[in-house]
């Protein structure tokens, strides 16, 4: 189908899933499209984690929060697209799951957001992969290799302008 608003694109998912899961399930996702010509990235979140993007010192300068409930609790729900976001040369969108900042040491301690943000800003002048792999090594690190959940993460920097 050649429409991309994010927040269709969800919807007709959403409506797709009715019947499709067990009762009790549900489906968390980021949707993200990125607009080159604009320099600008639009989404839809049905409750994932929120996305963040961080400038070129690494503070986070948008939170891109979930715009609508999990897949498949309301087969007739809608999803709104998140406002476009312009992206500056330097930024960097970090997306992840919440398995990372939930991991946590044999005690309990939590690795939690400060700590996923504080990797991030220590390797953000690596390439993005490079940038990744500092993360889950922090968070294994900190938490003895012990992990219970899954751990996702995207990271995409923005160029220069050509």
């Amino acid at each position: 189908h050649a429409d991309g608003d994010a927040g269709r694109i969800l919807t007709r998912v959403n409506h797709q899933l009715n019947g499709d899961l067990p009762d009790g399930h549900f489906v968390t996702l980021f949707f993200a499209r990125l607009d080159a010509a604009s320099r600008s990235l639009s989404y839809s979140s049905a409750g994932h984690w929120p996305g963040y993007i961080l400038d070129g010192r690494g503070e986070v300068r948008e939170l891109l929060e979930s715009t609508g409930l999990p897949l498949g609790i309301d087969p007739t729900g809608d999803f709104p697209a998140g406002p476009a976001v312009p992206l500056q040369p330097g930024d960097l969108v970090l997306l992840l799951t919440d398995g990372i900042l939930e991991t946590h040491t044999p005690d309990g301690t939590i690795f939690g957001l400060e700590r996923v943000l504080q990797s991030v800003r220590e390797s953000r002048n690596a390439t993005p992969s490079e940038i990744i792999a500092a993360l889950f090594r922090a968070g294994s690190a900190f938490s003895a290799g012990h992990q219970t959940d899954d751990v996702t993460a995207v990271v995409i920097k923005v160029g220069p302008t050509v």
